[in-house]
């Protein structure tokens, strides 16, 4: 009895004096969710009112890649790639753009701003942060049909039925990342980003996108410290 107590307290011994916390420098996440387009169905040009383009669309999803590198234990930066698709396009009183679509491609440097790690309890295993990343990105848009229809004399003259335009902005998401083990974890992120565009196909000038994404996350690099 007395060398079995002997060999558990020689074992809490090791096991403490070689704990370690794990605070890992370099993540890669991947993620997927829904969105949504938001601001108003109508716009006012030059007092002509026609419907958005952006606004009216019902269905979006998006796919983002993510790589955060932890430069302070408050401060991390990194970027991040995304893909974000808007579809059943629906307004009550016009079909302008009836069955459109909308694909934007973006890229995003960020800052982020989370807890400090520590070594044990709720924020050992969670993380919970925020991000602003300026964006630019370009947004492919394809038309069912031509908006408008023009002829020379009995011929009809073909209109653009697709355009790619550059649009810019800010984005700001508050997420949450969970550790599962060393090297995978999961992440919650709510996102909105404001956008400014310019095209010639349609009248919109700016748009909102608001998304709710999770994934995984894969930690590539760790910095082990130790507990003596």
């Amino acid at each position: 009895m007395k060398r079995t107590l002997l060999l558990f307290v020689l074992f809490l011994s090791f096991y403490y004096s070689n704990a370690q916390f794990i605070d890992n420098k370099l993540d890669l996440s991947m993620g997927y969710g829904p969105g949504k387009f938001g601001g108003d169905e109508m716009l006012n040009v030059d007092g002509f009112i026609a419907p958005a383009l952006y606004s009216n669309f019902d269905n979006s999803y998006g796919i983002s890649i993510k790589m955060i590198f932890l430069k302070k234990q408050r401060l991390s930066f990194g970027a991040s790639m995304n893909y974000v698709s808007g579809s059943e396009w629906n307004t009550d009183e016009y079909a302008d753009y009836l069955n459109s679509k909308v694909v934007l491609f973006s890229f995003s440097p960020i800052v982020q701003i989370h807890n400090k790690p520590v070594a044990s309890g709720f924020l050992n295993r969670f993380t919970i942060y925020f991000d602003a990343a300026p964006t630019i990105g370009f947004s492919k848009t394809s038309l069912s049909n031509p908006l408008f229809d023009i002829y020379n004399g009995d011929y009809l003259i073909q209109q653009p039925s697709g355009s790619s335009d550059l649009f810019y902005g800010l984005r700001g998401a508050l997420g949450i990342q969970g550790s599962i083990t060393q090297t995978l974890g999961l992440f919650l992120e709510s996102s909105a980003g404001y956008y400014r565009v310019n095209s010639g196909l349609y009248s919109d000038n700016h748009f909102i996108n608001y998304r709710l994404e999770a994934g995984l996350t894969v930690k590539l690099i760790k910095n082990q410290r130790y507990y003596y």
